[in-house]
């Protein structure tokens, strides 16, 4: 017998009630996940949208855009939790130490490893990765693609020819929002 005043637990009505609850706090997780998502490809979409412009049409992606895209993606991430903001700094920063060597080297410019790093934080770990492989896909055959119609491409020692510029930001982008509409065919 339960003390006056209070709800016995195994009552019919009372776990009508805790059903119920339990499906709007599903209900409300899902709707969370969903406005993350959405957040998140309006970030991810403006950020590449702009330095596809940019990169194509003035040779350079901006501090500003990678400021704000990343800004946007700490706050998106903070959201979620510390830790998971936490582990896409991380893969922001273990995918772009690759790209720091080659503009080191003059290979790549200082705007597109930037990029590769702004587009690792908006996205998180888990999406990160397979972006990224798409990304440098995309660029890779398009910078083949120039080397052979260009013959520079050859094992022979030749005179100094004219530097082949590549859009790479640009062809990042395209990769990744290639990646992007693939991953939400398939899930």
């Amino acid at each position: 017998m339960p003390l006056a005043g209070t709800l016995p637990l195994c009552d019919k009505g009372n776990g009508a009630a805790l059903s119920i609850a339990k499906r709007s706090i599903k209900g409300v997780v899902m709707e969370s996940v969903v406005w993350f998502e959405n957040v998140q490809s309006f970030v991810l979409f403006a950020a590449l949208g702009c330095s596809i412009y940019y990169d194509l049409r003035f040779r350079i992606i901006p501090n500003w855009l990678i400021v704000l895209s990343s800004s946007a993606a700490v706050v998106i991430h903070l959201v979620s939790g510390f830790g998971i903001l936490l582990h896409a700094v991380w893969v922001a920063i273990l995918l772009a130490l690759p790209l720091v060597l080659g503009f080191q080297k003059g290979q790549i410019g200082g705007g597109d490893v930037k990029l590769v790093a702004a587009v690792a934080l908006i996205l998180g770990p888990r999406d990160a990765f397979p972006a990224f492989f798409m990304g440098i896909l995309v660029a890779g055959l398009y910078s083949m693609y120039q080397l052979l119609k260009t013959r520079r491409l050859s094992f022979k020692t030749a005179k100094e020819k004219p530097v082949i510029w590549v859009p790479y930001g640009a062809l990042y982008a395209v990769g990744v929002i290639f990646n992007h509409i693939l991953s939400g065919l398939y899930q």
